[in-house]
């Protein structure tokens, strides 16, 4: 009986190296991110979808691009009065059947993709996910669904025009959307632009939204949620029962689950959430946001965050609040510490969007100036216990309005949700102040998109824009993000963070103009800049921050494929469409990923069959003993049998010592099966057999060159994962859009078994040390470079900052950037 051999102790490696080696196993060798949930094949049999976007950069009139898309709408809404008129029936939105989506219980409607999961759409909320006010719960749900004629005894879509206090907030979390809606109801002429076109009999309505930098168009029939079921009463001979509660329950602004209007017969509200909800998916996506976004949303101006105990000079911002030409709207947020424990703070709501209707500067009795701002919470109402409106000086009921204030500011008190704020109290009770330029027929807009692999460690970027002024003038830069609100549930892992700096070309390299750092909430960070003639570079910063909470994209696609197939079609269209901003056309992306891929696999191969073979052998000696001895013992054990069998000895001691010497060659040739075995399995082509004799010339003293490197502690680049066969590979489906060399990804190999050495299993033996990462850091960013002027020559390209260029920019890490 033999006794086994004492396993080997581990021995540490050096820390520098050990440190290097899990950096190695953490950061994925080929950073990429799913650019496509269908791929080609599945269009093999359709006519070609109308997707045009890539990273060409456009450049148009701001004016004119809106008005292609109302115009696109107004034909839209055209051809489906058309086709009604055919038929004699009313419109009924296939890709937005709310009555189809609810009766037979799919609901996808109202449910996001993801919904079911237990921590929410995408797994637990990152900071700065935005307000929400109040949120519906899972288990309300609307009653039913019916036409606007059946709800409304005399209809009309805007009775006297559109109004903030039209606005009531329904059970959705969307008062972040409402703000802004009552917002934009403040200046005449915007809600207009938003209702492109209409035909109430026939039951269509089109609208236009801002997505990512452009116009979109859509149309919705005219069927709302109501709160509750039909009437099913067991006797109702007269149907008089039915009408009572028809008459009750479903009839009227009152009746609708979500947002209407307080005249009990206007429908514009309800119809144009239920057009932002289509737009995005679903009403799950309208849970929680901010007002600043959801008024870029609706009017195509440009947002910035400003935080009200931040703010350098009260003054400058008063006078853009009361600016007359409103070339800026205002929204609030109410804060949001504490909210869970008390929602309410001297009676405004936690958590919370307000909008400001009016700015106002007036003199009191005594001639003392005073500054006023006029809110509205979009509930409309104030709550069962009187929350939701201001309590302190200037709230309704006040000591401060006296009739003097009254007859200056033609008020009233009312339950409406308006109240007045002193300008102080407004800047030390709220959060954040939302500030929107708009932009009318004098501005141009430059746009450009572009993906970049976001690493681990914060920095500005090699990749920069570059802008072309001709003419001198006032410029809006913006840099932005893609909205995943209109594909929640694959939006992957990570959380993005832009920062820019913007310098001229030329000038000392760490003399910038602008410094521009966002905040967590935002979507994207703008600059209000004059410039002049010359060429100015942006310089990006995307901060990176990783959810293991949420699900990766391609665990999405495999999850729902099978059990929401239509919910992952539309949403699935929506990530698609966004994320081609960022990539090189089609056709160019398939052709160099195959050929790379390619290229990769048959490199793998040999370079992990000669790992496998390696790393085998050395597990095999037990007194490190080469190669090249075990190679010389084998051999002289068989010279010295064939000498014996030629001889014929009939000595029975020669012929004993034979046969143990023929054994013990048994034996240690046995030690080599296994090896030569897992040859013969795996599949080696033309290829592979050079490289395994180009392995053999380099051998020096029993080891490769490679294991060589290794042993001395040299750096080397990982190498490629093995080939996992296509009907196992993970995301195989998906197109990718990476940084450097294409590859397999790594992940998705070892999520597979694939182990550390690329053998093909998982070695469990591997200490904590070794433990290979299951999935790498792999955080790719899609973001675009908006440069509103008047200016018609500006350009907007990109570039690559040199080393020394980028030296003066690197700055100390810090706590939180």
């Amino acid at each position: 009986m033999t006794t086994p051999a004492k396993p080997k102790k581990k021995v540490r490696d050096a820390p520098q190296k050990a440190i290097t080696n899990f950096w190695s196993k953490f950061l994925s060798p080929t950073p990429s991110r799913a650019t496509q949930i269908f791929p080609p094949s599945l269009y093999q049999n359709l006519l070609p979808a109308n997707l045009h976007a890539d990273g060409a950069a456009t450049y148009c009139n701001a004016a004119d691009s809106y008005e292609a898309a109302a115009q696109e709408c107004r034909e839209r809404v055209a051809r489906v009065v058309r086709e009604c008129k055919r038929t004699n029936e009313k419109f009924t939105d296939s890709e937005f059947d709310i009555e189809w989506d609810l009766r037979y219980g799919e609901k996808y409607c109202l449910e996001g993709l993801a919904h079911d999961e237990e921590d929410g759409s995408s797994g637990a909320s990152p900071p700065g996910e935005g307000v929400t006010g109040c949120k519906s719960s899972s288990s309300s749900r609307p009653g039913g669904a019916k036409r606007v004629g059946y709800i409304y005894k005399k209809p009309q879509f805007a009775a006297n025009g559109f109004s903030e206090v039209d606005i009531r907030q329904g059970k959705a979390g969307d008062c972040w959307w409402l703000a802004a809606v009552g917002t934009l109801c403040s200046v005449p002429g915007v809600m207009e632009k938003v209702c492109v076109a209409r035909n109430e009999a026939c039951g269509v309505y089109g609208f236009v939204f801002y997505r990512d930098g452009e116009w979109v168009s859509t149309v919705v029939d005219d069927m709302l949620y109501v709160r509750y079921k039909d009437w099913s009463g067991n006797y109702d001979p007269r149907g008089e029962e039915a009408r009572k509660y028809r008459a009750r329950y479903h009839t009227g602004s009152d009746a609708l689950f979500f947002a209407s209007c307080e005249d009990q017969n206007e429908t514009w509200l309800p119809l144009l959430e239920k057009a932002f909800a289509k737009i995005h998916g679903d009403y799950d996506s309208l849970e929680g946001g901010w007002m600043g976004e959801a008024v870029e949303d609706m009017s195509g101006g440009v947002t910035t965050a400003i935080r009200c105990d931040n703010i350098l000079d009260p003054d400058e911002l008063w006078q853009d609040m009361v600016n007359k030409d409103k070339n800026f709207l205002f929204a609030l947020s109410s804060r949001s510490s504490g909210a869970e424990s008390e929602p309410w703070k001297h009676g405004l709501r936690l958590c919370h969007a307000y909008s400001i209707l009016r700015a106002v500067e007036e003199k009191d009795e005594d001639g003392k100036s005073i500054r006023l701002v006029q809110i509205r919470n979009p509930w409309g109402h104030k709550d069962i216990m009187g929350g939701g409106e201001w309590d302190g000086p200037f709230s309704d009921g006040s000591p401060e309005w006296n009739p003097y204030w009254l007859q200056k500011l033609d008020y009233r008190f009312g339950n409406n949700g308006i109240f007045w704020m002193p300008y102080e109290d407004m800047l030390r009770e709220f959060d954040y102040l939302d500030r929107t330029r708009l932009f009318n027929e004098e501005w141009q807009v430059v746009t450009k998109w572009t993906s970049v692999n976001v690493s681990w460690v914060s920095g500005y970027l090699k990749k920069k824009f570059m802008i072309e002024v001709t003419k001198e003038g006032h410029f809006v830069i913006v840099l932005s993000k893609l909205d995943e609100r209109y594909f929640r549930g694959l939006e992957g892992q990570y959380k993005f963070t832009l920062n820019f700096l913007l310098r001229k070309q030329g000038t000392k390299e760490s003399d910038y103009i602008v410094r521009a750092r966002g905040l967590w909430r935002d979507r994207s960070i703008s600059a209000e800049v004059d410039l002049e003639p010359g060429t100015y570079e942006v310089i990006p910063q995307v901060i990176a921050q990783r959810y293991d909470t949420r699900q990766m994209v391609e665990d999405q696609v495999k999850k729902f494929a099978e059990s929401k197939p239509q919910k992952l079609r539309q949403i699935g269209m929506n990530h698609d469409m966004a994320v081609m901003k960022g990539n090189v056309p089609e056709s160019e992306t398939l052709d160099v990923q195959t050929k790379d891929q390619e290229d990769a696999e048959k490199e793998e191969e040999p370079k992990e069959l000669s790992a496998t073979q390696s790393e085998k052998s050395e597990e095999s000696k037990e007194n490190k003993e080469t190669d090249e001895n075990n190679d010389s013992l084998v051999h002289k054990s068989e010279a010295e049998e064939s000498n014996t069998s030629d001889k014929h000895v009939d000595n029975s001691d020669e012929n004993a010592q034979d046969e143990s010497q023929t054994d013990s060659t048994n034996q240690d040739s046995s030690k080599e099966d296994p090896d030569e075995k897992e040859k013969v399995d795996e599949p080696i082509d033309e290829q592979s057999s050079k490289d395994d004799k180009s392995d053999e010339d380099n051998k020096s003293d029993g080891k490769s060159e490679d294991w060589e490197q290794v042993e001395k502690g040299s750096q080397r680049k990982p190498e490629a994962p093995q080939r996992v066969p296509a009907a196992r590979r993970l995301g195989s489906s998906l197109s990718v859009v990476q940084s450097g060399p294409s590859a397999n990804s790594a992940r998705s190999s070892r999520r597979q078994g694939v182990g550390a050495d690329g053998s093909g299993k998982a070695d469990d033996s591997k200490d904590a040390d070794e433990e290979v990462i299951e999935s790498p850091w792999n955080a790719v960013c899609v973001m675009g470079l908006r440069v509103y002027s008047m200016d018609k020559g500006v350009q907007v390209t990109i570039g690559e900052s040199t080393e020394s260029e980028g030296e003066p920019l690197q700055t100390t890490a810090g706590a939180t950037t």
